[in-house]
């Protein structure tokens, strides 16, 4: 069996690290003691840039160094384990499974292995830890997840949000102490020279701007929200082509259509659309649905106010975009 020398290969971090003092005390403490551990969170609290600083605080212990593999890209759970050798520069051989010539490449090593994104590859990023610990009594792994891998001797970490200011807090306080708002002012300084946070500007009375009592005219062309149409008969215009739904970049349209009947008859064609949804959380009110439609059945109209306060209410259905047929025949 031929591999190259494993190297240690510690990614440098972008910008400096803030907070989280304790957390790397103990876990520091548990990679020395654990053979799995996998960082739990939430996605953007950071489990990422907790992982690199637990690799540069603990390299030097391990004699075949650490090495950082980014699973984010992947998206074939069967190239979990190509990119694991690739990184560590383990060269596949010929008739064999490329797994047993990993877990051969490591089993006299002692190095520290980061896996990170496991989430969206779970049940092979699992199985690939499961036999490489099996293989290698000298390797440790760290996992970043949205969940736990459930190998056997896992040590799961639920990774917190970083500190912040309790409600009713006293502007005399000082804001370093609080975690989430060191970090906001060391980010923020970086791109703006001379920008500091006071408790003052960050607890003071916010000003809100309401809508005004009588409603500002649009342009005649203004696009608010759709509507469904029908002919001076009450049968609708919509087909159910789906041709709006293609053209909408957002993916905000939702169609279904279905055959008329001697006994239900929507338009006068063949089809109509059976089923017509349109998410105003997605949609950008660009207008190009309107213009895919072939018999202008959807056209947008000049209401612009759609908010609610919840998120089902503003995926509207037949029931609200169709034009009622009573009101398009006094037209």
């Amino acid at each position: 069996m031929r591999y190259t020398e494993i190297r240690t290969n510690a990614p440098q971090e972008p910008n400096s690290f803030v907070g989280r003092e304790r957390e790397l005390d103990e876990l520091r403490r548990l990679v020395g003691t654990t053979r799995a551990l996998t960082l739990c969170g939430a996605g953007g609290i950071g489990k990422t840039r907790l992982a690199l600083r637990i690799l540069a605080g603990v390299t030097d212990d391990f004699p075949d160094g650490a090495w950082f593999v980014d699973l984010g890209d992947l998206r074939q759970p069967d190239l979990v384990v190509s990119r694991i050798a690739s990184v560590i520069g383990v060269s596949e051989e010929p008739g064999r499974p490329l797994l047993e010539t990993l877990a051969d490449a490591l089993a006299s090593r002692q190095l520290l292995l980061a896996l990170d994104n496991c989430e969206h590859l779970i049940e092979s990023a699992a199985r690939v830890c499961q036999r490489l610990l099996a293989s290698a009594p000298g390797l440790r792994l760290i996992a970043t997840s949205r969940e736990p891998l459930r190998v056997a001797a896992e040590t799961v970490w639920q990774v917190q949000p970083l500190g912040l200011a309790p409600v009713g807090a006293s502007a005399l306080e000082d804001a370093d102490r609080y975690e989430a708002i060191r970090l906001f002012a060391e980010r923020a300084s970086a791109s703006l020279a001379g920008f500091a946070v006071t408790f003052r500007t960050m607890f003071r009375k916010p000003h809100t701007e309401f809508y005004p009592e009588q409603k500002v005219p649009t342009a005649p062309r203004y696009h608010g929200r759709h509507q469904l149409n029908r002919y001076p008969d009450g049968l609708e215009k919509c087909i159910g082509c789906e041709l709006c739904a293609w053209a909408c970049p957002a993916d905000a349209i939702y169609v279904e259509g279905d055959n008329n009947t001697e006994h239900e008859r929507f338009s006068p064609g063949e089809r109509y659309g059976r089923v017509y949804q349109i998410n105003y959380l997605r949609c950008i009110g660009c207008g190009l649905c309107i213009e895919a439609c072939p018999t202008r059945a959807l056209t947008m109209t000049n209401e612009y106010e759609m908010a609610d306060d919840n998120r089902a209410d503003l995926i509207w259905g037949k029931d609200k975009l169709l034009v009622p047929a009573e009101l398009e025949t006094r037209r």
